[in-house]
């Protein structure tokens, strides 16, 4: 879901966590992963596509969210959620294409239980 950059710009209130909400809220029950892309998130990749979707938004950012279904998920207790503090993570996967090839071995993706923010470590 797109979010312009002049609503980002006008509005008094965070925006971008409004949208984020609105696509949970849409999104079937289940674990969901709610992502916010914005310009300076695309520094270093070469998706064209993306980029270009981005651009659309004239400074603003895209919001993406899944819905998935882990059959075995993995509870973590050494990470902090960089969103909310919560030490409730789960592990999500190990480093896929989307991380640099000599930081792959050492990262993995987490997602923590109370907010559902993602991030990699």
């Amino acid at each position: 879901m797109p979010v312009a950059g002049r609503a980002l710009r006008n509005s008094p209130d965070d925006v971008v966590a409004l949208t984020e909400q609105q696509v949970r809220d849409r999104l079937p029950k289940g674990e969901q992963l709610v992502i916010s892309i914005g310009r300076d998130d695309l520094a270093g990749h070469d998706d064209d596509e993306l980029t270009r979707l981005v651009e659309s938004t004239d400074g603003g950012v895209i919001v993406v969210g899944v819905t998935y279904d882990r059959q075995n998920s993995v509870r973590v207790y050494d990470q902090s959620c960089p969103e909310c503090g919560s030490s409730t993570a789960t592990l999500l996967g190990p480093a896929d294409q989307h991380v640099a090839p000599e930081f792959r071995s050492q990262a993995n993706l987490y997602q923590c239980a109370e907010c559902g923010t993602a991030w990699d470590a």
